[in-house]
């Protein structure tokens, strides 16, 4: 599995965002229901949101800690990670694999970021750097011979990061999770190409369905 950098947001009582508050984090790591004390390093990437490095390999993981600083709140950051076809790792936290397959089930309305890890059999990461257009799509099952995409659901870009240039980020919105009819499979592809599609990867292939809402009312 490759490195991950999750983020951890630090609020106050308000919830409003403590910046400046690094070197205050005592963090830990949480692999599988295995706690370890965290010693990496810990950068604010934006206000009150603080990047950390989990080389941990396990599949239900988060990081979690408590501040120096009064009145500080950590927010965890949890996740599930899953192996994919072709040696891919798919991180979501309703994403799994059926019969070697993605297999993404998301409640209508929900929002979530779908990352992929591009990894060989030998774990090492897959450099995907000469490709710069990065989607994924989700179809129905009718238009799966298309020749083009003219009849999908919905399709989101997705951008490319990590030290190996192997980990792709789909940030998937409430329009998307609606778009679709409920209690449906459609199918769903990842895929990596270049602008003038002479290189083209599939990175990933399975099913995608949107469930029925958990809740949809606002609270009074």
């Amino acid at each position: 599995m490759a490195t991950l950098t999750p983020t951890i947001r630090v609020v106050d009582a308000d919830g409003q965002p403590v910046t400046g508050d690094a070197a205050n984090l005592s963090l830990t790591v949480i692999t599988d229901g295995v706690a370890a004390a965290y010693s990496g390093d810990i950068t604010e990437v934006d206000d009150g949101e603080y990047s950390v490095v989990v080389t941990q390999a396990g599949t239900l993981q988060s990081v979690s800690g408590v501040s120096s600083t009064s009145g500080a709140i950590v927010v965890p950051a949890r996740w599930q990670n899953a192996k994919a076809v072709g040696a891919v790792t798919i991180t979501s936290g309703g994403t799994n694999l059926v019969d070697g397959d993605l297999q993404i089930e998301v409640p209508r309305g929900d929002s979530y970021n779908l990352v992929v890890e591009a990894e060989d059999d030998a774990g090492d990461a897959i450099d995907l750097s000469c490709y710069d257009d990065f989607t994924f799509t989700v179809k129905p099952r009718s238009a799966r011979s298309d020749d083009d995409d003219a009849n999908a659901a919905f399709q989101v870009a997705g951008s490319v990061s990590g030290a190996g240039n192997n980990v792709l980020t789909f940030a998937i919105t409430p329009t998307h999770t609606e778009a679709c009819d409920l209690e449906v499979w459609y199918d769903c592809d990842i895929e990596a190409a270049n602008t003038a599609r002479t290189l083209v990867r599939t990175v990933a292939v399975g099913r995608y369905m949107t469930t029925l809402d958990v809740t949809r009312g606002a609270s009074s």
